[in-house]
């Protein structure tokens, strides 16, 4: 499990400089407002960071349990029930990323060659942002159903 505690500090300090990144370039764009200059590729960039926070973010969301789910049916179910409902979604969830995880790399390739319009960066970088994004929420939501594993054994076994 310290391998996961790296991981997870690795993805909140990549969260954090994506995150401090947008709100700095959101700041240069409103005051450029108010200068000659006009700051072009500071809507592009915004929106790249936002998009590369969200990547690094989403996993520790999984991590943390801080996605919503609906209370009203969870609410119906018994501890353990709740459990292996859990872990089934959870299942599902990393599923669903293994699948877009493999294609996103087609996703990729399609941006190499190509430049974004104001930075001229190759684009392939910032579609790279899904391939980044799914690969960590297919281990996390792994790791969150091996945990609703332990804890429906932990559970049968204390009876």
């Amino acid at each position: 499990m310290k391998a996961v505690k790296v991981l997870d500090r690795i993805l909140e300090i990549a969260t954090s400089v994506a995150f401090t990144g947008l709100i700095a370039v959101v700041c240069i764009q409103i005051m450029s407002r108010y200068l000659p200059y006009t700051a072009v590729w500071t809507e592009e960039l915004s929106r790249y960071l936002f998009i590369y926070a969200i990547a690094f973010a989403a996993p520790l969301g999984i991590r943390r349990q801080e996605f919503i789910h609906v209370d009203l049916i969870f609410s119906l179910f018994s501890d353990e029930t709740k459990k292996k409902y859990e872990g089934v979604i959870y299942g599902g969830v990393a599923l669903f990323s293994a699948v877009v995880l493999i294609h996103s790399w087609s996703f990729i390739q399609l941006g190499i060659g190509f430049s974004s319009t104001t930075l001229a960066v190759d684009m392939s970088l910032f579609y790279a942002s899904i391939g980044i994004m799914f690969f960590f929420l297919t281990i996390y939501s792994l790791l969150h159903m091996i945990d609703c594993i332990q804890a429906n054994r932990q559970g049968s076994d204390n009876r």
